[in-house]
């Protein structure tokens, strides 16, 4: 009894949570992350090529990297999640310290997305409420720079799990044997709890952001293209910004709903809702489904750019040198 109480608390896999339900979460979670790192690293080589001398392909670029990371982290967790590992008895150590990394390098990679992707809605906000003073304003080193603090920020936020949970000795009384595992502090509940509060606010924060920025770009455009249409002069720059707004109203329907489940979620586990804690079969289910959704927000990107950004599919058709370029728009 003991043993089942440890394992639960310390959050690692336990044969006797796998229900039926889960199965095809975690196994559609491994060929979706695979294409999500596919989908990535094409990104991150087209933005490449395109150059990192401005602020937009900079802000896809580090939005790629850490996708990139988040879907690998998936990846290994999803493998990690396996019953016969848990089962295999020595495994039990590669099981509890993979999956445990795999789950805090996840966590790390995609709140540092979710905050790249608020700075993007927040750049895109200035240039269309601040069109004269963008280009002073966002440069291309305080971009650098504002990724950076965003990256510092978020291990910061997520290195008091570490604290509260660090590596050490245990008995493992299924095997009879000590090995090197997890194990709580004597305040690791205590830190893991005020870290797991922060976290939740970091996330509302940037959720709620993210919607206010892209509402406001997509009004402020509806408004400027209505004024330009006047203006022959203008006709073409009105088609551009209504493109824009058709891919940042993509882009902002994609992340809040993929996106939401996750915010219900923390707010359930923080406000201690039954059901939604430990290693309930609700909450094991509803976290399977935040999972999926995020490996699909992370993934359909490229999707996106290649529909909407002729400039994308010109350096895309370029590097992979595919016979039928694009007309340019």
């Amino acid at each position: 009894m003991s043993q089942q109480i440890e394992q639960k608390t310390l959050g690692t896999p336990n044969s006797d949570v796998f229900f039926p339900e889960l199965y095809f979460f975690l196994y559609l979670n491994v060929p979706l992350s695979l294409c999500g790192i596919i989908a990535n690293c094409i990104n991150i080589i087209v933005f490449s090529k395109q150059g990192l001398n401005t602020s937009v392909n900079l802000n896809l670029f580090s939005l790629a990297v850490a996708d990139l990371g988040s879907l690998s982290s998936l990846f290994l967790e999803s493998l990690s999640f396996k019953p016969a590992l848990e089962r295999a008895g020595i495994a039990y150590l590669t099981t509890e310290l993979f999956y445990a990394s795999s789950v805090t390098l996840r966590f790390l990679f995609a709140r540092i997305a979710w905050w790249i992707t608020t700075f993007i809605s927040f750049e895109r906000c200035l240039c269309v409420t601040l069109p004269l003073h963008i280009k002073q304003v966002l440069t291309t080193k305080r971009t650098i720079l504002a990724h950076a603090v965003i990256t510092a920020s978020i291990i910061t936020a997520v290195s008091p799990f570490l604290v509260a949970r660090p590596l050490g000795s245990k008995l493992i009384p299924s095997i009879n044997t000590t090995l090197i595992g997890l194990f709580y502090t004597e305040n690791g509940p205590y830190i893991e709890r005020i870290a797991f509060c922060f976290n939740a606010i970091l996330q509302f924060t940037s959720y709620i952001l993210n919607i206010i920025f892209t509402a406001v770009i997509i009004l402020q455009l509806n408004l400027n293209s209505r004024w330009r249409q006047n203006l022959s002069s203008l006709k073409d720059r009105s088609k551009r910004d209504k493109k824009l707004a058709k891919m940042v109203g993509c882009i902002c329907s994609i992340f809040i709903v993929c996106a939401m489940p996750s915010c219900v979620n923390f707010m359930m586990s923080v406000l201690q809702v039954s059901g939604f804690s430990g290693w309930d079969r609700s909450f094991l289910t509803f976290r399977e489904i935040i999972m999926t959704l995020e490996a699909i927000n992370s993934t359909i990107n490229i999707i996106v750019y290649y529909n909407m950004s002729s400039n994308y599919k010109e350096a895309f058709f370029s590097i992979f040198c595919l016979k039928d370029k694009p007309s340019s728009t």
